[in-house]
């Protein structure tokens, strides 16, 4: 009988789950969003601001917590697959661009910030202003949790951020980089080319 209730209730969460991620499509279409058949968004997620420079790919999947900022001017490109698993960032500042390619799997606690403060100021930190750049993350990445990606970085396509890790530097294709700042340590080779 326990297994028979189990069975059911799992099948009336994920429907409800389903009617969750609908509605809140439809409210994100509403409000400018550009794509997102398939968006598979789980509670407490929050994107707030300028979604008309919003874009998202097929099935791409937001967990619990994540929260995305838009400012206006910017553009957020999550494509096909992407996956931003919880509590994890994004905020994509006036006039930078965020790309984070297809396949790519974002880790819990993440931060991908396209802007700092300008420390060349003679003015204090909070009254500085922000320097901002682009962020792009290519295909089939995987980015470990608690990692920090910054302004004006490119991670290439098939790269591995270790856990933790703090981006401040461009990363080459298929490249395996950790630390704090993210040094390559190694190179992915795939199976056919072994």
């Amino acid at each position: 009988m326990n297994k028979y209730l189990s069975i059911i209730f799992l099948v009336i969460s994920r429907s409800l789950a389903l009617i969750y991620s609908y509605l809140f499509l439809l409210s994100l279409k509403i409000r400018g969003m550009h794509g997102g058949k398939g968006l598979r968004v789980h509670r407490g997620v929050s994107i707030s601001e300028w979604l008309c420079c919003l874009w998202m790919g097929r099935n791409v999947v937001l967990h619990k917590g994540v929260k995305i900022w838009m400012s206006r001017n910017s553009h957020l490109e999550l494509n096909d697959r992407a996956w931003v698993s919880y509590y994890s960032i994004i905020i994509a500042s006036t006039n930078a661009k965020i790309v984070i390619g297809k396949n790519t799997m974002i880790g819990g606690n993440c931060m991908i910030v396209a802007a700092d403060h300008d420390i060349r100021d003679n003015v204090s930190l909070r009254d500085s202003g922000h320097v901002v750049g682009d962020i792009i993350i290519g295909d089939n990445c995987w980015i470990g949790a608690n990692s920090v990606i910054t302004k004006n970085v490119v991670i290439g396509e098939g790269s591995i951020i270790g856990a933790g890790s703090v981006v401040t530097k461009n990363i080459p294709p298929m490249s395996i980089a950790v630390g704090t700042p993210a040094k390559v340590i190694g190179k992915r080779i795939l199976k056919n080319e072994a």
